[in-house]
């Protein structure tokens, strides 16, 4: 049985000498999550959680992590590599505000009126 003490999370960013333009905007920065888990013992293990894009993903995976993960983790012995798997009943369908998703009623409006040509929505 393991017993999670501490955990450690650090967003790193590292500057592109060539920025990358993709259909979320441009990249300036490689984003990377590093989670560390100390155990009673101090062992350690490192892990890193995707967020590539988009550029602000990073971030909210961070405050996921941060709010939901890790206190799951902290508040619960791990018996087998695949307890792990607890974590998507308990976190199902969480969400975190965001504040790129805010609209008001003229945005609202103007997204409706055009949303016809968006590529994704239009296929």
């Amino acid at each position: 049985m393991i017993k999670v003490k501490k955990i450690k999370i650090y967003l790193l960013r590292y500057k592109l000498s060539n920025p990358v333009i993709t259909s979320f905007g441009q990249m300036n920065s490689r984003p990377s999550l590093i989670i560390v888990l100390i155990d009673e013992k101090n062992n350690s293990g490192f892990g890193e959680i995707w967020c590539n894009f988009p550029q602000y993903g990073s971030e909210y995976r961070f405050k996921i992590f941060v709010n939901f993960f890790s206190k799951l983790i902290l508040e619960n012995d791990i018996t087998d590599p695949e307890y792990f798997y607890f974590l998507t009943n308990k976190t199902y369908n969480k969400k975190i505000d965001c504040c790129v998703t805010y609209t008001n009623k003229k945005v609202h409006d103007i997204i409706k009126k055009n949303l016809t040509k968006s590529a994704m929505y239009s296929g």
